[in-house]
């Protein structure tokens, strides 16, 4: 994800220079050769080394995690030690939580530290903030996000797209809701309901999973009855993936002494080598909220579909990914927003800099008013 957030910076003119830090000298010579950019500086380093990175961030002003999110907790401390904003694409809830511990340090420091700017979380959220200020009273918002395969590739009509190890957390992992106003915890790949798209996607289907919740969740109390986020999938995957879970193939449990992998270890690999290589994928998202607007029920509904484009670097989740973090990256750089502190992007950031940002590197969510309150699953034009 890393080179798709570098793409997008280095195609905004106010960015001067971008700094890249890997470990691997292959990707780095390989990110010079696409990008052709005398914005971009590589240096061979390990994240982890903080002594090395340390200088490159006195002439910088924003960090951008787009490695491990556990390395976010250390890498937005040493962000605020030095003075300089950070945000990161998201990841385990916690890590987020201990990135969250940092909001007083912060705020001494006059720096904004913003995690899971990513799709989902990210986006998605952004866009149900967003959509939830306009109305006089929000009754309820639906978040639906996924990526898949562009055309189905039986039997498991998937692909990992990104992190194995975030995958399966997302699949074992409590899910934050709403319900009737109250936070609950919902069990990840259930609650599998039916969701209808426009040619050639036709039925698909949306499950519980963790993350995308976790911060927004609890802060909009009082403000929903009804929020939840589920993620959209080709029909039956839930059902293929909770049987591997009920066999515990999640389990952090090691398999014997000889091995010293646990059986989560070997289902990360097993996903990697059968659900890993370059497949064509396509991002679909959809927010719909209802609530009272001028005291009528009615219903705004966000939809975006990107789909795999060579001349947009390939990838659409890497896409989507890319031109959220830059966006968040951007309006930090400029200092944009006033304080300090550490919050996800739905509680900072000015949402319409942000969509404006946002459609300068290619990405624009449509939205729709419609009369009355409208169901998530439903296909809309």
């Amino acid at each position: 994800m890393g080179s798709a957030v570098v793409a997008a910076l280095a195609n905004k003119s106010e960015v001067s220079h971008i700094h890249v830090c890997d470990a691997r000298p292959g990707a780095l010579h390989t990110l010079q050769d696409q990008l052709h950019t005398h914005k971009l500086r590589t240096h061979e380093l390990d994240a982890r080394n903080l002594s090395q990175l340390k200088p490159l961030l006195f002439a910088s002003r924003v960090v951008v995690n787009c490695i491990a999110s556990e390395m976010s907790p250390v890498l937005a401390q040493l962000a605020i030690e030095e003075g300089v904003h950070f945000c990161d694409l998201g990841g385990y809830r916690s890590a987020v939580e201990r990135v969250m511990e940092l909001d007083e340090s912060a705020k001494t420091a006059g720096v904004w530290v913003v995690p899971n700017c990513g799709l989902a979380p990210g986006l998605v959220n952004i866009l149900c903030m967003h959509g939830m200020n306009k109305f006089d009273k929000v009754e309820e918002a639906y978040l639906r996000a996924g990526t898949i395969p562009l055309a189905p590739n039986p039997p498991l009509n998937f692909a990992s797209f990104f992190s194995a190890e975030k995958l399966i957390e997302e699949y074992t992992e409590p899910a934050f809701s709403l319900e009737r106003g109250e936070v609950l915890m919902q069990t990840p790949l259930t609650s599998v309901e039916p969701i209808q798209f426009t040619a050639p996607f036709g039925e698909l289907e949306s499950f519980y999973v963790s993350g995308v919740l976790a911060q927004m969740a609890p802060r909009m109390v009082g403000k929903v009855q009804k929020l939840d986020f589920k993620a959209i999938r080709y029909p039956h995957h839930a059902s293929q993936m909770s049987f591997l879970m009920a066999l515990g193939f999640a389990e952090k449990r090691m398999i014997d002494v000889g091995t010293h992998l646990t059986y989560r270890d070997v289902l990360t690999r097993r996903i990697r080598k059968r659900m890993g290589g370059d497949v064509k994928d396509a991002v679909l998202l959809r927010v719909v909220i209802n609530g009272i607007k001028d005291g009528k029920e009615r219903s705004l509904v966000y939809q975006l579909r990107e789909d795999y484009d060579e001349t947009k670097g390939g990838s659409a989740v890497k896409h989507c990914m890319g031109a959220s973090v830059a966006a968040v990256a951007t309006i930090l750089g400029r200092g944009a927003i006033s304080g300090a502190g550490v919050a996800t992007p739905e509680f900072v950031l000015p949402p319409d800099l942000y969509l404006q940002d946002l459609a300068a590197y290619g990405l624009q969510p449509e939205a729709t008013w419609y009369e009355g309150f409208q169901n998530v699953s439903r296909a809309f034009s």
